[in-house]
């Protein structure tokens, strides 16, 4: 019998992924997992699974949405930006930071007293840690005040601590800044008769559909020619200029000339500070 190939490079995140889809999930009808190599992970996400299928386990009427975060999406190619961003999906809302990279700033005061401990002991001390940090962001992060109201019912109200309440008001002014923006360029659009209403269903459609659809929301930009191929397409040109000046070596030259410009300035300033009194 011929053994079930795994993929243990990401066989950690994999039970991860599936056991949060089979925690309280009875009902749901899709899942949004965000992930920083997400363009990567969930291209033979189903074929994992399937060959782990006596250890892994996902529902297949379960639509799977897979994400990256902003934080890294920065990173990635251009082409991932409108396949995995969440600014594209509908219902998907936005995360506040990324919880590996928020524990950063603590555990540099953590760093000092951990630098000269054993391997066990320093694993033991920043598991302590990010368990603490984490355990005060999920009792931090909201309160809920059970009350009984007339007919009997509970009812929980959600109070927000003013962290959340700050940045809701700080999304607001941002709104009402960059909504008379919007307004003007409807205006233009409007004025020179462009396709509001397609590029409208178009946005629909990407959103509904996704895939290839989403790159409508790709920008259009040509890549600056390298120096390597400027060189080269100059070499390739018919060369008119007299046999005494060469195009290519006078456009060499000016640009050695600059940086031995840049060199003698810097030269210049270091000479500059070192003759002056201490």
């Amino acid at each position: 019998m011929k053994p079930k190939i795994i993929n243990y490079r990401q066989v950690n995140v994999d039970y991860s992924v599936c056991n949060a889809l089979n925690f309280n999930t009875d009902g749901l009808t899709e899942s949004l997992v965000i992930y920083d190599i997400m363009c990567q992970y969930s291209v033979h996400f189903k074929d994992r699974i399937r060959r782990a299928s006596d250890y892994l386990f996902v529902d297949p009427d379960m639509k799977f949405l897979g994400a990256v975060g902003k934080f890294h999406l920065a990173d990635h190619v251009d082409s991932c930006f409108s396949k995995w961003t969440l600014n594209f999906m509908q219902g998907a809302g936005h995360v506040d930071g990324e919880i590996l990279e928020t524990l950063w700033s603590g555990m540099n005061k953590v760093s000092a007293a951990a630098r000269s401990m054993s391997k066990a002991h320093r694993q033991e001390t920043l598991d302590d840690y990010m368990r603490d940090a984490n355990w005060k962001k999920t009792v931090g992060i909201s309160k809920f005040l059970l009350t009984m109201n007339d007919s009997s019912y509970f009812t929980y109200h959600f109070l927000l601590v003013p962290t959340l309440l700050t940045k809701y008001k700080r999304s607001q002014d941002g709104l009402d800044s960059t909504q008379p923006a919007f307004d003007e360029l409807t205006k233009s659009c409007l004025q020179q008769n462009l396709p509001l209403e397609a590029w409208k269903s178009a946005e629909e459609l990407a959103m509904k559909k996704r895939g290839k659809h989403l790159k409508i929301f790709d920008i259009s930009h040509e890549k600056a020619p390298t120096l390597a191929e400027v060189t080269l397409q100059l070499t390739e040109m018919n060369d008119h200029s007299s046999n005494d000046v060469n195009i290519v070596n006078w456009i060499a030259h000016g640009i050695r000339a600059q940086n031995d410009q840049y060199v003698l300035n810097v030269t210049y300033c270091l000479v500059l500070c070192s003759e002056l009194p201490e």
